[in-house]
């Protein structure tokens, strides 16, 4: 069916002398899979190639009027370039209530209505034409502006313009028009399409099949009375208006909302719990980085290649292929022909390298946060390795794309960039680090993606948005200067870092200021200062300031992109697949829930066992001795507690007083009180003790004990508890039913 198509895109171009492009697109896109991207490049060359046989037959027979043909065809090209580079990108994305594309489409879908009554009304031939160069090349900007500012529509202004302004004869303006069409397109293609990944057999059949269209067309165009074309004209240019308008209206259906993951860690593994909670999320593949790339400005290295482990093979896999900071360094000083050859072949090892570990290779993605000016040299370095190398280059199964920053959205070097890879990740998250501790950024910014995501919509290619799910750690010296990332430890062990003292810890706006409820964007920020010099004698004073995700994190960026993402969305990737135990990353589990619409909560349960030193017994030679207790702590809930001193506060109140020698083991403190005045007291005369622990994740257990108590006999116990769950802002207070230890038996009961 695709081929009968283009031989009736033909037989219309031949016939009529327009319509080429606005048919071809939709054949390109329809019948032989090009994205809308690759069939906009490629029909130039389709139409350019069969308006050419038919100007070249006009040629023959004298019918085409060359001067104003070539008057009308390179302004209407300059004037093309022009509304693409200048006029496009400054109009508004809404207008009145409607998209910029459903004006622009229903203008130009009036004008086009006028055009064709104009040539219904039209009687006979007019007088000799006379060409006015400064005419015609004004009515070639004209043309230009209007099809470079729409997309489409430069075959059925031309023959108008021909027919009505210049006067010139049907059976000339038809093959006039072909030549300017042919000039336009086969120009237009060799200056902006050339040099990509370009189907060449499959475009060539299909320009093959229209020309034999386009011979009919000029068969039945010789025999056709000029007043039925000029009235076909007219009817078509009807029925392409409101196609136009139409489709600009018509709603779209967005794809189904995709999930997948970065994977940052070595060796890359998926347990079967993992593949379970994965596949219950609707992941399809992941996203894993390979290795790293460096270099000098001279070679590229990779360093840090990726490792396979146990489950590695459970999805096909996306190799991530990142750029350490010298190389972005570097960047404008490479040889881009030099660097685009070692990085694809340093990209095909780990290809290979991967397969033959089982993995299923679905495409390769790079990940350099180059600076905005330099995205141009980025598109050449990517197209090179495209061409380079066979695997790279535009197929079905295999995809090449590119992170990239959110302040790129909207360039004209991401556009470019766009043309060049299979999709485009923009990253919502890390816009702008603080170069102070005052001035400490959370690592989400919804403002920004809200101002930014629409300016996706002007990208060439399918888009996913990075969003994140994970945090880290700043590090500012004495005098609060910014000196890098710091990896030395999470949050939770900076709380009971003995060098370390806490300055604050709070839920954090979008400015990185303390936030209330409704101001939260789902993020922690904790600052430590040191208070000891590092071993080495460095390090008094410094600031160590730690960004700790919340599953609200997540879900409040997936649900702002699924609401407002167009149909050119295919999802979201998260970055990143957690760590267990860590705080810097958020449970699979717990993203499950979330992503479901789910609630979380962190749950707490505490269990009690008690026993007697039985070498102390056969020491003293007494059988009733102090009891020792045992605290097992752990969170069976989907939320970890909030990350501060007093997250998750245990009470166990006995109804004897006395306590003495205590392991707190995991536990970050132990206090003693006397549980009438609520006062804290030494533990000898305590009758209380509360353990504190600054972060539980779901499914993390702790110990506490052996807790001496210095009465013996049976001993009941209270047990209270205070949970702050991620958010930080409302703590759950609870009590546990009460246990009664026994000395006799050695457990609980």
């Amino acid at each position: 069916m695709g081929y009968v198509a283009a031989l009736f895109m033909g037989f219309v171009l031949g016939l009529l002398g327009g319509g080429g492009g606005i048919l071809t697109v939709p054949i390109l896109v329809g019948f032989f899979g090009l994205t809308a991207t690759e069939a906009t490049g490629s029909s130039l060359f389709v139409v350019g190639l069969t308006a050419l046989v038919g100007a070249g037959q006009g040629f023959i027979k004298k019918q085409v009027e060359l001067s104003p043909a070539l008057l009308l065809a390179i302004p209407s090209m300059i004037g093309a370039i022009i509304a693409r580079k200048l006029l496009v990108p400054s109009i508004p994305g809404h207008i009145f209530g409607l998209t910029k594309d459903q004006v622009l489409l229903t203008a130009f879908a009036i004008l086009m209505i006028v055009v064709g009554i104009k040539m219904l009304m039209k009687k006979g031939d007019g007088p000799e034409p006379k060409h006015n160069p400064a005419l015609v090349i004004a009515y070639g900007l004209c043309i230009g502006l209007l099809s470079g500012t729409l997309g489409a529509g430069g075959g059925f202004l031309i023959l108008p313009v021909l027919t009505l302004l210049l006067s010139i004869d049907l059976a000339k303006a038809i093959p006039t028009s072909l030549t300017v069409i042919c000039i336009q397109s086969l120009g237009g293609f060799f200056i902006g399409e050339l040099g990509k990944s370009i189907q060449w057999n499959l475009l060539l059949s299909i320009a093959a099949v229209a020309l034999v269209g386009l011979g009919l067309g000029l068969v039945l165009r010789e025999k056709a009375p000029k007043k039925t074309l000029q009235t076909a004209f007219a009817y078509l240019i009807f029925v392409v208006a409101i196609y136009m308008v139409v489709k600009a209206f018509m709603v779209q259906p967005k794809p189904p909302m995709k999930v997948s993951f970065w994977y940052w860690q070595t060796p890359y593994s998926l347990s079967p719990t993992d593949q379970k909670s994965l596949k219950a999320i609707g992941v399809k593949q992941m996203f894993v980085r390979a290795g790293t790339f460096s270099g000098d400005g001279k070679n590229v290295v990779l360093m840090f290649p990726q490792k396979y482990g146990d489950g590695a093979n459970a999805l096909p896999v996306h190799l991530v292929f990142n750029a350490d900071s010298g190389l972005l360094r570097h960047f404008e000083s490479y040889n881009v022909s030099t660097a685009s050859t070692q990085m694809a072949e340093r990209m095909e090892a780990q290809t290979v390298a991967a397969q033959k570990q089982g993995l299923t290779v679905s495409g390769v993605q790079l990940d350099f946060d180059v600076a905005t000016r330099l995205l141009p040299r980025y598109a050449s370095l990517i197209a090179k390795i495209r061409t380079s190398n066979s695997r790279f280059r535009k197929q079905k199964d295999f995809q090449f794309s590119m992170t990239g920053l959110m302040s790129w959205l909207g360039t004209r070097g991401l556009e470019a960039l766009s043309n060049e890879v299979d999709f485009i990740v923009p990253q919502a998250y890390e816009g702008e680090v603080g170069k102070t501790p005052g001035e400490m950024r959370p690592i989400f910014d919804p403002d920004d993606l809200k101002n930014r995501l629409p300016q996706a919509e002007r990208l060439h290619c399918p888009y996913w948005i990075g969003i994140p799910a994970y945090g880290h750690a700043i590090i500012y010296d004495e005098h609060d200067n910014l000196t890098g990332t710091y990896r030395g430890l999470e949050a939770q062990d900076a709380l009971r870092h003995p060098s370390l003292k806490l300055i604050s810890v709070y839920p954090t706006d979008r400015s990185g200021h303390p936030a209330a409820e409704k101001e939260w964007i789902g993020e922690e920020i904790l600052k430590f200062k040191a208070i000891k010099p590092a071993p080495d004698g460095n390090g008094l004073g410094y600031t160590i300031a730690f960004n700790v995700p919340s599953p609200a994190l997540v879900a409040r960026s997936f649900k702002y992109v699924e609401q407002n993402r167009d149909a050119n969305c295919q999802g979201v990737i998260i970055y990143r697949m957690p760590e267990p135990g860590s705080s810097f990353t958020i449970p699979l589990d717990t993203i499950e829930r979330v992503l479901r619409g789910e609630p979380v909560q962190p749950k707490i349960e505490v269990k009690l066992r008690s026993g007697q030193d039985a070498f102390e017994a056969v020491e003293t030679g007494q059988s009733d001795i102090p009891v020792d207790v045992f605290a097992e702590i752990s969170n069976t809930g989907t939320d970890a507690t909030y990350l501060s001193p007093q997250g998750l506060v245990v009470q166990l109140t006995f109804d004897k007083p006395g306590i003495g020698d205590t392991r707190p083991r995991d536990v970050d403190s132990v206090a003693f009180y006397d549980s009438k005045s609520s006062t804290q007291t030494n533990p000898n005369h305590a009758d209380q003790i509360r353990l504190s622990k600054g972060f539980l994740a779901p499914g993390q257990k702790i110990l506490c004990g052996p807790i001496r108590l210095l009465n013996s006999g049976p001993i009941r116990v209270k047990i209270k508890v205070q949970a702050w769950p991620s958010s930080g802002f409302q703590s759950t207070d609870f009590g546990l039913p009460d246990v009664t230890l026994e000395t006799k038996s050695g457990h609980k009961n």
